[in-house]
C-alpha cells in the first residue's frame, strides 16, 4: 500500500485541519511499518506564485481544474494507490482509490455563521466529492450523519467514523513551577479566579451568549471571564462591545501559544465551551486532560466527546448557560466529579487508535476502488 496525503492545507490553515496532518501522519507511518509506505505532497506548489497570492485568491485557486490535474500526474509519479485528503476541498476524480476526511460541514449547517464564498463553494462542490469517494472519515457519528443527510445517496458503508485525539502538544507539556506560575499570571493578566473559554471569535462559537450568562451571575460568583482565541468572521458580533461598562470583568486576550493555553486550562476553574455547532470539539478534550472541568453544549458532536464527562446546557438559552456557569462555580464536589470523570474520558481518545482504525479505512477504500 503506497498512501499520498495532500498536506497543502498545513501551508495556509490553522487549527483542527492542520493538528490532523500534524498528528496523524506520524501515527500512520509507525501503523504502516513496512506493510505500507505514507508520502505527502503539496497541491499549492504545482502553481507558481501560488502561496504568495491573498488569502481570498488562494481559496479561489484551489479550485482551480489544473491544481487537481497537477495532483493526479503527481498520484502516477510517485506511483500512489491511494490519495487521502484531509479535507473537504478535494479532486472528484483521480486515477487511484480516494480518502476524503470530513471535520465538519457548518457553512451549510449554519450558513449564516460562515462566509458567502465557504458556502456557496462547499454546497457546490462538496456532493460530488463525498459521492466519488471510495472512503470518507468522518471524525464523529454526528459529521457521519450530518453527510448522509445532506447526501442521502451516499452509501452509509462508504462513512467510516474516525475520532481525533489531544495533539501532542498538549500531552508532553508538564506544567511551570510556583514561580514561574506567578510571572505567567502576570504576565497574561490573569485574575485570581476565573472561568476559561477557548474559541475562534465567530458566531457559531456562541459567545455573545456566554458573555451574557456570565454578567448574569457575576455579583454572585468571584469569577472574571477569560476568552481565548484569534479573530475570526463576524468576530465583532461574536461578544459583547468593548465599550460594555460590564466588560471589565471579561478579558480577551487574543490567540495565545500552545504553551500559555496549557498553563490557562491548567489554572482555569472550570471551562466554558457552549458552542452552537461542532464537527468534533478538540477543545472539551484538551480542558480534561488539564484536569479542568468542562460545560458544554448539549447538541451536534459535544455529548458524544464529552462522554458523560461534562456538564452539558441548552446552547441557545442564556438561562441555561448562567445556570449551569454558577452550579459549576460554587459546587466544589460536582467540579471534582467532572474533572475525574474527564481524566478517565480522555484515555479513550489515541492517535494510535485513530490510525488504526484509518487503516482499516484504507483497504475497504481500495476494495471499493476495485470492486
Amino acid at each position: 500500500m503506497k498512501v499520498l496525503w495532500d498536506v497543502s492545507l498545513r501551508r495556509f490553515a490553522v487549527g483542527g485541519t492542520v493538528a490532523y496532518c500534524d498528528n496523524l501522519i506520524p501515527a500512520l507511518q509507525r501503523c504502516l511499518g513496512q506493510k505500507g509506505e505514507l508520502l505527502e505532497t503539496d497541491v499549492s506548489t504545482f502553481l507558481p506564485g501560488f502561496s504568495r497570492l491573498p488569502r481570498k485568491l488562494r481559496v479561489l485557486g484551489w479550485y482551480y481544474p489544473w491544481l487537481w490535474k497537477g495532483l493526479d500526474r503527481e498520484i502516477h509519479r510517485m506511483g500512489a494507490n491511494l490519495l487521502h485528503v484531509p479535507s473537504t476541498v478535494a479532486p472528484v476524480s483521480v486515477s487511484c482509490a480516494k480518502v476524503v476526511t470530513v471535520h465538519d460541514i457548518f457553512p451549510l449547517r449554519m450558513p449564516h455563521a460562515a462566509s458567502l464564498f465557504h458556502s456557496n463553494a462547499m454546497r457546490r462542490r462538496l456532493p460530488a466529492v463525498l459521492n466519488s469517494a471510495d472512503a470518507i472519515v468522518a471524525v464523529s457519528e454526528h459529521t457521519r450523519q450530518d453527510l448522509l443527510d445532506l447526501c442521502p445517496m451516499l452509501d452509509p458503508n462508504v462513512v467510516h467514523v474516525v475520532h481525533e485525539a489531544l495533539p501532542a502538544s498538549r500531552v508532553a507539556q508538564g506544567l511551570p513551577g510556583n514561580g514561574e506560575v506567578v510571572a505567567l499570571r502576570r504576565r497574561l493578566q490573569l485574575p485570581e479566579n476565573f472561568i476559561l473559554g477557548v474559541a475562534t471569535l465567530q458566531p457559531r462559537k456562541n459567545l455573545r451568549r456566554l458573555c451574557e450568562a456570565f454578567l448574569s451571575i457575576k455579583d454572585v460568583i468571584p469569577h472574571d471571564l477569560v476568552l481565548v482565541g484569534a479573530s475570526g468572521f463576524k468576530a465583532a458580533d461574536s461578544i459583547l462591545p468593548a465599550g460594555t461598562e460590564a466588560r471589565a470583568r471579561i478579558h480577551t486576550p487574543g490567540y495565545v501559544s500552545d504553551q500559555d493555553l496549557n498553563f490557562l486550562y491548567s489554572e482555569a476553574d472550570l471551562f466554558a465551551y457552549p458552542s452552537l455547532y461542532e464537527g468534533f470539539g478538540l477543545p472539551v478534550l484538551e480542558a480534561m486532560a488539564a484536569d479542568c472541568p468542562v460545560l458544554t453544549s448539549d447538541t451536534t458532536s459535544l455529548p458524544e466527546v464529552s462522554g458523560g464527562a461534562a456538564f452539558l446546557v441548552n446552547p441557545s438559552s442564556v438561562e441555561d448557560i448562567a445556570e449551569g456557569l454558577l452550579r459549576l462555580a460554587q459546587d466544589a464536589s460536582l467540579r471534582a466529579s467532572l474533572q475525574a470523570r474527564g481524566r478517565k474520558r480522555v484515555q479513550d481518545f489515541s492517535w494510535e487508535k485513530a490510525a488504526s482504525e484509518t487503516r482499516r479505512v484504507y483497504d475497504a477504500a481500495l476494495e471499493h476502488f476495485h470492486a
